[in-house]
């Protein structure tokens, strides 16, 4: 399976010196190269499963802001893939799409990429251009080089990312099969809930979450100078009501059996990503799909 990709993905590129005797860790059985569109270069990693290869291929689960959280997730699903009868999180090749700018995150490309044309100031390529380079470059790529499966397709995304995530279930739901949106931005776009009853086609599972912190002040926080601002922000966006509304609609419009929605306890924006990405697992990755 490993074609021409390259193997060994660094966990992490740091722009301090660690001493040039230690090697850099990776992470065993991953693949890392770029691929350009436009003039525009993205980091693709990618995690190999162990095991026979299914008759129909392999479930492929395409991460966004894969530079922030590639290691997370494979680490995770390998740790739970190894028991599926016990885990219910069958192998599946993992994708990562990431900016590669040395960071966790590039502000400047996540509102280019996540966020539709019509709701940016700057009206630059945006969202529509962004899904294109995933279905006519990347998954072509994806499917010519690995033994996957088109009909079993996840997307996942955290934050902005999960708005993304949500913005493509809603606008075309044909591209995924699952869809996973861990903490999504809903506040950028108050239009897209209402276009739920729009989605046409099979969607066979939906993931939202949320953590309890992203729509209040948090106790850690009380003390800082700027904890009315945080609050009133947090207020505003409506992180947790957005997410839980929207999964709601979104069970009445194709069946309640394939939408979940979890507001996990005493987490916040950040953090609430390693607290979900187990359950977003097995229900984009699980038996269901194998």
């Amino acid at each position: 399976m490993a074609g021409h990709w390259k193997t060994g993905a660094s966990v992490t590129e740091s722009p301090h010196s660690i001493g040039s005797d230690w090697p850099l860790a990776s992470i065993p059985d991953t693949q890392v190269r770029p691929l350009s569109v436009d003039g525009t270069t993205y980091r693709i990693s990618i995690a190999l499963p162990g095991g026979p290869t299914p008759a129909g291929g392999f479930p492929v689960l395409y991460l966004l802001d894969a530079d922030a959280g590639f290691a997370t997730v494979v680490e995770t699903h390998r740790r739970l893939s190894r028991r599926p009868d016990a885990t219910g999180v069958a192998p599946a090749v993992i994708v990562g799409i990431g900016h590669g700018g040395g960071g966790l995150y590039d502000p400047g490309r996540r509102e280019r990429d996540y966020v539709p044309r019509a709701l940016q100031s700057s009206h630059t390529d945006g969202a529509e251009a962004f899904l294109n380079f995933i279905e006519t470059r990347l998954k072509p790529d994806i499917g010519a080089t690995l033994a996957v499966d088109p009909r079993r397709q996840a997307l996942i995304g955290h934050s902005l990312s999960g708005y993304f995530t949500l913005w493509t279930l809603v606008r075309h739901p044909g591209a995924f099969q699952s869809y996973a949106a861990i903490s999504p931005s809903l506040w950028r776009d108050e239009g897209l809930m209402a276009d739920i009853p729009a989605i046409r086609g099979d969607i066979s599972s939906v993931f939202i979450a949320a953590g309890e912190w992203e729509e209040a002040l948090a106790p850690w926080q009380a003390e800082h100078a700027n904890s009315a601002d945080i609050a009133r922000r947090r207020a505003e966006r409506r992180m947790v009501s957005n997410a839980r509304t929207f999964a709601a609609r979104l069970g009445d419009h194709i069946g309640a059996g394939r939408v979940r929605f979890e507001m996990f306890p005493d987490q916040d924006h950040a953090s609430v990503f390693g607290v979900a990405i187990n359950r977003a697992l097995r229900m984009v990755s699980g038996p269901h799909l194998t």
